[in-house]
Order: C-alpha cells, then structure tokens, then sequence
C-alpha cells in the first residue's frame, strides 16, 4: 500500500494512513497481512461437522468409511467382485443375507453381519451360531471364531492389483 501511494503520489493526501502503515511495519508483532498464509496451527476439530476417513484412492467412496453406514455401503458395492450377490438387507441381526459363489456357477446363502470393526459384534452380543461372517472395515478381534471379511486389505489389495496391472500393460 506505502509502495502504491507514494508511486500515484498520494503522500500528502494521505499521509495519516501512510503512518499507520509504516508504524505497523515497523512493530514487532504485525498483523498478518490478509494475502499471506496462515501460520500452520494444529487442526482443531470444527464442531457440528461430518469426520471423514482419510482419502481413498480408488473405489466407490471417496474416504474411508468411519462407521457402519460406510461398510455397508463400501461392500454393496464391491460384493459382487468378493463373489457375493445380496438377497437382502435388515436392521435387525443378522444385518445381510447373501449369496456366496462358492465354486464356479455354485452359489450358497450366507448371513453376514456388518460392524465398522470386528470386535463390536462382541460387544453388541450376537449369537455366533446365527451369523456366518462379518463384513467390517476394521479387523480388531484376534481370535475371532468367525469368517472376516475386512473391506480395508480388500481396498489395499484391490488398489495394489490395479497398479500392478497397469505397469503390466505399460510393459507391453
């Protein structure tokens, strides 16, 4: 601003405000000017907004899933690559009947069970004879007599395998 007045010859007009200027400057302490980055701070959480996963590279989500919401609906749309076709969806337990290939043109129902991780179907006190799998982001229940199936290494495996075929078309 001082640089821009003093080339349109503003000094005397408006000098007061040039003062200002040059004694903000001039301190110790300046305020930042509203064009300059902001010091980076510790991100603070913002209350009353949605927390997101972090990003995903490919696939139908854009972030991880957080909750439970987001495993039912990451695997609706990857069952069918998995070998899964599902029958029906209910809020009640078991969360999913399915139907799994279990060899080829050979399909078996399944029920699963969706929790964002694992151990939760511990803690919500299922019956382990009434579920076949659970379907869950994170795997957290070592020991776990059920079938898991954790939508995270799937993601990994899915994007890793995506990669490898690309360096392998590139190589051709």
């Amino acid at each position: 601003m001082i640089a821009y007045a003093n080339k349109a010859g503003l000094e005397k007009k408006w000098k007061d405000v040039l003062d200002i200027a040059a004694k903000h400057l001039k301190s110790k302490n300046p305020r930042r000017n509203p064009g300059e980055p902001r010091p980076r701070t510790k991100p603070r959480i913002l209350p009353g907004r949605p927390i997101y996963g972090p990003p995903m590279t490919s696939g139908p989500l854009t972030h991880a899933p957080t909750n439970e919401a987001g495993v039912i609906f990451l695997f609706g749309a990857m069952c069918r690559k998995l070998g899964y076709a599902v029958t029906r969806i209910q809020s009640a337990f078991p969360d999913c009947n399915a139907m799994r290939e279990v060899e080829p043109g050979r399909w078996q129902p399944v029920l699963l069970e969706y929790e964002f991780e694992s151990k939760n179907f511990l803690l919500h006190h299922h019956a382990i004879s009434e579920c076949d799998a659970i379907v869950c982001w994170r795997h957290n229940w070592p020991g776990c007599p059920l079938e898991v199936i954790e939508l995270s290494t799937l993601m990994n495996n899915e994007d890793n395998s995506t990669d490898e075929e690309e360096d392998e078309d590139e190589e051709d």
